[in-house]
């Protein structure tokens, strides 16, 4: 009895003493982890300075407080759009209790993060100006902690330009596992004056940073898949000019199983959480992985790569999942298809010099989105056509419900369609379809009416709509492609009607464009003085062409407002008299009452009166 107790002792104590065996796939000493996801499998890796400033947020400005956290308060980073980020410290972030639920804490260096929420219609994005520039042409890795999960939220602020889009799509069933693999996306600009993005159109500020302009490009992603729990995930790049800022987040297109933020009202998305963001030269982190060949072609072979001098009798090791793959001891491994390869690919590498870790590389299925041509209804077919171009094995036109052979699907109801395709090597790419509603046709802008001048020159008529077809009549005859060119010898105006067409229909209701045709302004002389002494000049006063011409009348004054003649088509004019007896040499007024363009116009001057 006394020798059996000893040797359960003895077993206990070993199994509490034991070492992990980093390289073996066992949980050598029992604590539930394995290889390198136990601490004591940790190697002693190179220290690598961030060029990023407040690489761990952990310095802030002021303490969130708000929810939802509608800007950042950590020191040297901005928000760069309007779309929702939250920046979590000091513990008291109402998030911070849905991670905290999706067992995310604590977080993998200190108490500060960043999340942006990504959705298809808004996406949020950080930036920061880096603590010296990027160089154009040398290669620069960044590696980061980051994990996602599902938050809720509440929508306040419309997007009037595409809420019948957003209101078009379907919502997903939203866990972590359903969301599709993405591109965590790197921008960069040459200047830090370019953050945060400025956009003069309302849908634009939401978006990413190339919408604003060619200030920002993607200089560098990295695929990774959603899940609650941290990852490593490893950007490596070589930027195409210097670069002074960054801005991470979204990939300029998000896959199809993200939903759409709606206009107003409550919502689930997902939210993508960030941490220890370490950004420098590639060669400062010791090891890194190159990748030839692809996964779903079945050739996809990955390869150490050091990037610090190492030893002859270097020894490498293959994880995945951070376990170690037996039998993977060479600076190369080879990744069949299938799906029981997918996950995160770590390399390490020891000799009597260091033992290095790699960051993750990120094994997956996903494809380039396939090519499609499409039939949208018509006035004389109201359904639509969708064919898929790309060959693949399979096609699905419901989100990969269900899939078939064929590669086209007709008498599609106007809606938005998720299509997918299928290869032999099981790997899938997708993509939006929207099939348009019947007939709608854009709004058409005129300017009417157009005037000219008798016999100026004229120019061909315009107006702002698709496929243009001129008439001369409101209904019926036969539309010209051609633009008219209006005449302008006969005063009067001139109807004309433009209607527009689309998919082979045209739109019944035509607009009207009058063209007047005017009669040349007056350009207003008179006689300043006259002479009325019976010698034959000058012995009248009139204005005879502004008579005979637009049916003046026309009143004279003298100065105290009397009115001492009135001068018609019938006159001659004024000879200096009133009453018949002659009045003196002084200034008299006049007023000119006549018509120009359809309108009764006035002029009033003065003249003078000479003996």
């Amino acid at each position: 009895m006394k020798i059996s107790c000893f040797y359960l002792l003895f077993f206990i104590c070993f199994l509490s003493f034991s070492q992990e065996n980093c390289n073996n796939g066992i949980d050598d000493d029992g604590d539930g982890k394995i290889d390198l996801n136990d601490s004591d499998c940790i190697c002693d890796t190179t220290s690598v300075r961030s060029i990023i400033p407040n690489h761990s947020f952990e310095e802030f400005d002021d303490c969130p407080y708000k929810y939802p956290q509608n800007f950042i308060t950590a020191t040297s980073w901005t928000q760069a759009n309007n779309s929702r980020v939250n920046y979590m410290n000091c513990g008291i972030d109402l998030l911070e209790n849905e991670i905290y639920k999706s067992g995310l804490m604590p977080y993998p260096d200190g108490s500060g993060i960043i999340g942006s929420l990504f959705t298809g219609n808004k996406k949020g994005y950080v930036g920061t100006c880096l603590l010296s520039p990027m160089i154009a042409g040398e290669e620069y890795q960044l590696t980061l902690d980051i994990a996602a999960l599902i938050v809720s939220g509440y929508a306040s602020l419309g997007e009037p330009t595409k809420s019948a889009a957003v209101k078009n799509h379907e919502q997903p069933s939203l866990d972590e596992l359903d969301l599709e693999p993405l591109n965590i996306t790197l921008y960069g600009s040459n200047s830090c004056s370019n953050l945060p993005l400025t956009s003069d159109v309302y849908y634009n500020i939401f978006q990413s940073p190339p919408t604003y302009g060619p200030k920002w490009i993607e200089i560098g992603s990295a695929t990774y898949t959603p899940a609650s729990k941290w990852e490593k995930l490893t950007i490596t790049f070589i930027p195409t000019i210097d670069i002074e800022t960054i801005i991470i987040g979204s990939p300029q297109k998000l896959p199809l199983s993200y939903p759409y933020e709606p206009s107003r009202g409550p919502y689930e998305a997902p939210m993508f959480l960030f941490d220890n963001l370490i950004l420098n030269k590639s060669t400062l982190f010791g090891v890194n992985i190159k990748r030839s060949g692809a996964f779903c072609e079945n050739n996809l072979v990955l390869t150490a790569n050091p990037t610090i001098k190492v030893s002859l009798n270097v020894q490498y090791q293959w994880y995945k999942e951070g376990i170690a793959i037996q039998g993977a001891t060479k600076s190369t491994i080879s990744i069949p298809n299938n799906t029981i390869n997918f996950g995160n690919y770590i390399i390490k590498i020891t000799d009597h010099l260091s033992c290095i870790l790699s960051s993750p590389y990120n094994v997956n299925n996903t494809i380039p989105e396939p090519t499609v041509s499409i039939i949208q209804p018509s006035c004389f077919i109201n359904t639509g056509t969708i064919t898929i171009t790309s060959p693949a094995k399979e096609y699905s036109f419901d989100n990969g419900k269900t899939w078939t052979t064929n590669n086209t699907a007709t008498l599609l109801t106007p809606k938005t369609y998720f299509i997918k395709t299928r290869n032999v090597a099981n790997c899938e790419a997708s993509k939006l379809v929207v099939i348009n509603d019947l007939i709608s046709f854009p709004a058409m802008y005129i300017v009417s009416p157009i005037t000219y001048e008798q016999n100026a020159i004229s120019k061909e008529l315009t107006a702002g709509g698709s496929n243009l077809l001129w008439y001369r009549s409101d209904s019926g005859g036969i539309g010209s492609e051609t633009a008219p060119i209006p005449q302008t010898a006969i005063l009067g105006s001139t109807n004309y009607y433009v209607s527009q067409s689309l998919n082979g229909c045209e739109d019944s209701n035509r607009k009207k464009i009058t063209v007047d045709v005017i009669p040349i302004p007056y350009s207003f002389k008179y006689p300043h003085y006259f002479t009325p002494n019976d010698d034959g000049i000058n012995d009248l006063w009139n204005i005879t062409e502004l008579v005979k011409q637009n049916e003046a009348v026309i009143y004279i004054y003298d100065r105290y407002g009397k009115l001492l003649k009135l001068i018609t088509l019938d006159d001659l004019g004024w000879d200096g008299k009133y009453n018949g007896l002659p009045l003196p040499s002084s200034d008299y007024w006049f007023k000119a009452v006549y018509k120009e363009n359809g309108k009764i116009t006035e002029f009033k001057s003065h003249f003078t009166l000479k003996r």
